[in-house]
């Protein structure tokens, strides 16, 4: 699989996504969605 551009923001990139992406990110991780959608696609 190809890194993403989130792979790239959680390495260290913090331009490699918008602020609109960044702020859904921050909201689903402050809601909950985080704990049963945090495993990795390959785990699923």
């Amino acid at each position: 699989m190809r890194p993403t551009r989130f792979d790239a923001y959680i390495n260290g990139d913090l331009k490699a996504l918008t602020s609109d992406e960044k702020v859904g990110m921050k909201a689903f991780a402050t809601s909950g969605c985080i704990q049963c959608h945090s495993r990795s696609a390959a785990d699923q």
